[in-house]
């Protein structure tokens, strides 16, 4: 048991000083992690139109889910 609580106090200890020294360094890649069935083209141009149609019953609330997220650019 000493073992393991020196193991993750050293690995602590390492990673405080990790971000230091790559600190100068440029963001090459963004790893995304997002929720089951969110699709990226929702997450970076917004909810699909073709989705929100008021026609399947599956959203309660088609005005108020338009005015909240629907937008004519991805910018807005």
């Amino acid at each position: 048991m000493r073992i393991r609580i020196f193991v993750v106090v050293q690995v602590a200890v390492v990673a405080m000083f990790i971000p230091n020294v790559y600190s100068e360094t440029k963001t090459e890649n963004v790893i995304l992690i997002t929720y089951d069935g969110l699709r990226h083209q929702e997450v970076f141009g917004g909810i699909d139109r073709r989705l929100v149609n008021g026609r399947d019953d599956k959203v309660e609330d088609v005005n108020g889910l338009r005015e909240r997220f629907m937008r004519e650019t991805p910018e807005q």
